[in-house]
């Protein structure tokens, strides 16, 4: 067990960034870090239970590989949660990643891991989740887009994934507000719940594709109306415009599941994001009190909670569930 604790001294051009290899209950907290490596900044890998990563400030370099990435491997049941909390990050490839990128999804899974209560800005993709996953959770993150941002993505899950959480997160200004790149819907208790969707520059609010190949070589579109179907889809606000474009477009939109609040301008106290009411629900919005208030979930939608409430604790929805 070791703490390493910064200062508010950036640490800056690393040629290679911080590892984390097969390790357990290694905390980092308060660092700044600056420019680009040769990998991701802050990489835990290997088995490495208890890991805490808090409070960072990451900036890396545009068209970097990942900012924060966390690859539990094959962890053991009821083991201690690798987290991730509290962590502001920049630009750069991808913000946050759990799991391994793989074709096919039947690798050992990466799982007991949180992302919590983290703001990631103006990263390709902001939160990417890939390969098997057990035990994730992805709650109270906000997510600020711009450019080709794709806010909350799942690749390659494969059949071995389960206990997947995405609840309470809020996304803005992204282009695709949740996209899943894989052949089919997978998962055994995935939940996607309680999450706000807003402002998106293009029609649409949310993208499904189903591709054997890769981004900018896709097989074809995917059926975006069985993540409804096959997963625990609910409560989430959504802004949706008219999906307008290619069938492959249409055909892959993800449809809002029956409780789902969705129409074109959902309102909030603020979208200036230096106004400490930013994106925030006013007291008496649905978005205050029409959460899911249930299994460790809050009663409001989105990552900021209205007025007056006590952020959620988010420790304890991990342990009830």
């Amino acid at each position: 067990h070791a703490t390493i604790t910064g200062s508010a001294q950036p640490i800056v051009g690393m040629h290679q960034g911080w590892w984390i290899d097969g390790v357990s209950g290694v905390s980092i907290r308060g660092f700044r870090f600056r420019g680009q490596t040769t990998g991701p900044v802050v990489y835990a890998s290997g088995r490495c239970p208890g890991t805490r990563l808090e409070d960072l400030d990451v900036a890396a370099a545009v068209g970097h590989i990942d900012a924060i990435a966390v690859e539990n491997q094959a962890p053991s049941p009821g083991s201690p949660a690798c987290v991730v909390e509290h962590c502001h990050v920049r630009s750069g490839r991808f913000g946050l990643r759990a799991g391994l990128f793989s074709p096919t999804g039947h690798e050992a899974p990466c799982g007991r891991t949180v992302f919590r209560l983290n703001r990631v800005e103006s990263c390709v993709k902001g939160i990417a989740l890939a390969g098997p996953l057990v035990d994730v959770h992805v709650v109270g993150n906000v997510l600020l887009g711009g450019g080709e941002m794709a806010a909350l993505e799942v690749g390659t899950s494969g059949p071995a994934t389960r206990d997947l959480l995405i609840a309470n997160n809020t996304v803005f200004e992204a282009q695709y507000g949740f996209r899943i790149w894989d052949d089919d819907v997978h998962g055994e208790r995935v939940e996607l719940r309680n999450n706000l969707f807003l402002g998106f520059a293009k029609g649409g609010d949310a993208y499904f594709v189903d591709s054997g190949g890769s981004e900018t070589a896709p097989r074809g579109p995917g059926e975006g109306r069985r993540v409804v179907h096959r997963w625990r889809v609910g409560r989430n606000a959504r802004e949706v415009r008219s999906v307008e474009g290619s069938p492959f477009v249409v055909r892959g939109a993800i449809p809002p599941a029956s409780s789902d609040w969705a129409q074109p301008e959902i309102p909030v106290l603020s979208r200036d994001r230096a106004s400490p009411d930013f994106l925030r629900p006013a007291p008496d919005s649905p978005l205050a009190k029409d959460g899911v208030g249930a299994e460790g979930l809050p009663t409001w939608v989105g990552a900021t909670p209205p007025a007056g409430p006590s952020p959620w604790a988010w420790e304890r929805a991990w342990r009830e569930r």
